[in-house]
């Protein structure tokens, strides 16, 4: 059977990876506040991260968990990726484990103290900037380099921990997917009220991910999904949206749309959250 490409291989590959890293947690640790945090991947740009200026840490795990879209009054802060998760209950345990252990120790800092659960960032502004000539000019820039090379570093470390966790989890899928038709409890049918699939235009998909809003809808769809098998994740992502969008449809899309050419399937939050 021939498998769902969205174009090109690249652009399948950028679509599934941004699907994969959609709904990923970052613990951090804030440079210059020494404080852990769990972040959303969103959060970050680069080596800053975006943080609400919100006092209850009840308010800031909620943004948290929606993984929110950062607000013009957000700051910003130099911040290093120490680990990097899937999911927010598995960053919990990286963080608590940071609080005891070395584990997440970084190149730039020592960990210290933290309660449990997310705490409260307090900034600390920075001194307006002061131009001065010295003999230490040459050791500032030295410091610089180093900060960006252990920057990099944590960056790599990240990267590489949510691959072994992809692995693992490719693991689990097959473990599933092989006790699922052992005996016999997969389910090919669709709801009945389901929207027809696959969709043939914008406007099929955008009902399609209303229909999703719906707590009992979501849950039924994961389940007819849940059968769908792969030798890897991005073959099990790439056969779901073979049902879900037909080839023509697939053409007017990529991850975030480029300028009238092509549409952003990104936007359909319900869609790419089944998916994960």
């Amino acid at each position: 059977m021939k498998l769902f490409i969205f174009v090109h291989d690249e652009q399948e590959l950028n679509l599934i990876s941004s699907l994969i890293l959609l709904h990923s947690f970052h613990v951090v640790q804030f440079i210059d506040e020494g404080t852990i945090e769990i972040v959303p991947n969103n959060w970050m740009t680069g080596s800053k991260c975006f943080w609400p200026p919100l006092a209850r840490p009840s308010q800031i795990k909620k943004l948290v968990l929606l993984s929110a879209e950062p607000a013009g009054n957000w700051r910003k802060y130099d911040a290093i990726i120490m680990k990097t998760t899937r999911t927010y209950e598995k960053a919990e345990k990286k963080l608590k484990k940071a609080m005891f252990t070395s584990e997440l120790s970084s190149d730039c800092s020592v960990l210290s103290e933290h309660i449990a659960g997310p705490s409260t960032l307090t900034p600390k502004f920075p001194c307006p900037p002061v131009e001065e000539i010295s003999s230490h000019t040459q050791e500032t820039s030295n410091s610089a380099v180093a900060k960006i090379a252990a920057s990099m570093e944590a960056f790599q470390r990240s990267v590489f921990h949510l691959l072994e966790e992809i692995k693992e989890e490719q693991k689990e899928l097959r473990a599933m997917f092989a006790s699922n038709f052992s005996q016999g409890k997969h389910n090919t049918e669709l709801p009945p009220d389901c929207p027809r699939l696959p969709c043939t235009s914008p406007e099929e998909l955008s009902s399609l991910n209303t229909y999703l809003e719906d707590t009992k809808n979501f849950s039924l769809m994961c389940k007819h999904f849940g059968s769908v098998g792969g030798s890897t994740m991005n073959n099990v992502v790439r056969r779901i949206l073979q049902s879900i969008l037909s080839n023509s449809l697939s053409m007017q899309y990529n991850w975030r749309g480029t300028g009238g050419l092509k549409l952003a399937f990104s936007r359909f939050s319900n869609i790419c959250k089944m998916l994960m």
